[in-house]
């Protein structure tokens, strides 16, 4: 279906397609994109916020908060809705509160520090414009393809000098708000909430306390028990207090401990580089037994393997097994493709996709808008094609080729580990590639309610992390040996955190699942939970040579369940 609309700023007549231009679909409303346009259109134009409201936004003035441009309107002249800028790349800011996820893409804890500033003076910047954000939470925010700038997000809810604000995510509400009466102070209390994960990793109000149940961070909140607490523990997988710059962290107190209320000073000058800490060699760990198998000078990112060759990238160089085989050139991810028991690595930058060997004497260039990797095989999406790339050693020379697997549609699409989700106006759609040549695409009706934050699939396993209602949840997927079924477990309520698990060559999963817990399975219908496993969500796991292996910070350890006789 095409939809025909005017835009006066743009001075013509526009035809949005629901195929080719659509990108999501909210409660309220639908989000199409179009050169550099947004268009957000309501599903009934009588529930669009009012044309003033829409006019008194544009005053807004940071350029890194989505504010409308101009109204939608049909070919009757009735508003339909706004377009405001469009931002084709960027990530979910919540990706930023794991140090995994930090530790991937080389962002340091002075990165963190200056995002804060940046989101802090943005927030500023919209108080003195006379507006107030409301319901300042993280899925209202999203971070930079290159994670610099802070993009705010949904600002139909804003409060401006005409329009009153009524609602917010309960996970940032002030419990010192009474009957809606929102503030400037209100604002930096939900600030607070998230800058506070961005530094550390948790929810101020969440982790461990003897008298509160884990979902009861709510009755917490209104009662002032924070992170802050001396009977609050909190997971390992979280940063140290010490990455916060010292007037945030003095701050921070004043806001959970003392229940003050105040504008946060800028952060430190000279904030602490804050590096990541690890948990030393661990021997033995509830069910376990590890071992340490490789020991490099830097942080391990990535490992790769294939028929018993090892592959490990680090945050400066590349290793064979212990041996150094390259420096790392740029703060991009390295990815490689093992051929024959050669590298060939893998660059992604400008659209562009690059695979060479070391020599040289392999070097092939590709037009690429995304590139994805799956167990030693490497996928990209150009114009709405998914495409699958092969290198095969013929008789010492690499010869590259690459076949068509699935169609797609970009705007609509989003990569993961393994697995693309695609969001139609009706329908949720997974496309994953599970052998050379083989893919699935089909639509997954439990999806259709979430906001897909991130997803991983290896083997025949794939997990998703959504958003519903402000709360995270966690669905398993475990599809059958020809992938033609699924079934699926819901695990609802759970903090932010990678996705992290590895299959093993039986199809037995392990998949990290809490704080302090794991999950085996095979399928959904029979689950063992082990406690106090040597890992958590921020070590990484892998399957190397049919075992069970993780990453802590610089080191590579096995590790192998003692089974009670």
């Amino acid at each position: 279906m095409k939809i025909n609309v005017f835009v006066p700023k743009i001075g013509k007549n526009i035809i949005l397609d629901d195929t080719r231009d659509f990108i999501a679909r909210g409660g309220q409303a639908a989000l199409y994109g179009k050169n550099q346009y947004a268009f957000k259109i309501y599903h009934d134009p009588a529930k669009m916020i009012p044309v003033k409201k829409i006019q008194e936004l544009q005053n807004i003035k940071p350029d890194n908060v989505l504010k409308p441009i101009d109204i939608i309107y049909d070919k009757r002249k009735k508003p339909l809705g706004y377009i405001m800028t469009l931002v084709k790349k960027g990530h979910p800011i919540c990706k930023l509160f794991t140090k995994s996820f930090k530790t991937a893409n080389t962002i340091s804890s002075q990165d963190i520090v200056a995002i804060a500033q940046k989101s802090q003076m943005t927030v500023a910047d919209i108080h003195s414009g006379g507006f107030l954000i409301v319901d300042l939470n993280e899925f209202n925010l999203m971070i930079s393809s290159d994670f610099v700038t802070p993009i705010f997000l949904d600002v139909d809810s804003y409060q401006t000098p005409t329009f009153p604000a009524n609602a917010l995510m309960e996970s940032v509400r002030d419990p010192l708000v009474q009957n809606n009466q929102f503030t400037a102070m209100s604002d930096w209390f939900s600030w607070a909430i998230v800058t506070f994960q961005l530094y550390v990793g948790i929810h101020p109000y969440k982790g461990s306390h003897p008298n509160y149940k884990r979902k009861e961070w709510r009755k917490r909140m209104d009662e002032g028990i924070s992170v802050f607490n001396k009977d609050v523990s909190i997971p390992s997988a979280c940063l140290p207090f010490s990455v916060i710059p010292k007037r945030h962290l003095d701050w921070f107190k004043e806001i959970f401990v003392n229940n003050g209320r105040s504008i946060p000073p800028l952060p430190d000058s000279m904030a602490p580089v804050g590096i990541i800490t690890y948990v030393s060699k661990i021997i033995r760990s509830g069910n376990f037994k590890t071992d340490e198998v490789f020991s490099y000078p830097d942080a391990i990112v990535d490992i790769f393997t294939d028929f018993g060759i090892t592959y490990i990238a680090t945050t400066s160089a590349l290793y064979r097994d212990s041996k150094q085989v390259a420096k790392k050139k740029r703060k991009n991810r390295t990815l490689v493709l093992i051929v024959s028991g050669k590298p060939v690595i893998i660059d992604h930058e400008a659209d562009t996709l690059k695979l060479a060997t070391f020599d040289q004497k392999f070097n092939v260039q590709e037009s690429a808008s995304e590139i994805m990797y799956k167990d030693n095989r490497l996928y990209s999406v150009y114009v709405d094609n998914l495409f699958e790339h092969i290198i095969t050693d013929m008789s010492g020379k690499f010869i590259h080729t690459k076949r068509l697997v699935s169609r797609i549609l970009s705007n609509q699409a989003k990569i993961f580990d393994g697995v693309i989700i695609q969001r139609s106006l009706n329908a949720s759609i997974v496309i994953l590639p599970f052998e050379t040549g083989k893919c699935i695409t089909r639509t997954v009706p439990e999806l259709n309610d979430y906001r897909i934050l991130n997803a991983k699939a290896e083997g025949n396993i794939m997990v998703v992390l959504g958003e519903k209602n402000g709360l995270y949840h966690r669905l398993v997927f475990v599809f059958s040996n020809d992938f033609s079924s699924y079934d699926i477990r819901l695990t609802e309520d759970v903090s932010y955190s990678d996705i992290n698990f590895t299959v093993l060559p039986d199809g037995l999963c392990v998949l990290v699942s809490g704080d302090s817990e794991i999950e085996l399975f095979k399928d959904n219908s029979k689950v063992k939970v082990v406690d106090n496993p040597p890992f958590d969500s921020t070590m990484k796991l892998f399957n190397i040579n049919g075992r069970v292996h993780y990453v802590n910070g610089n080191k590579v350890f096995s590790a192998t369940m003692i089974t009670n006789k």
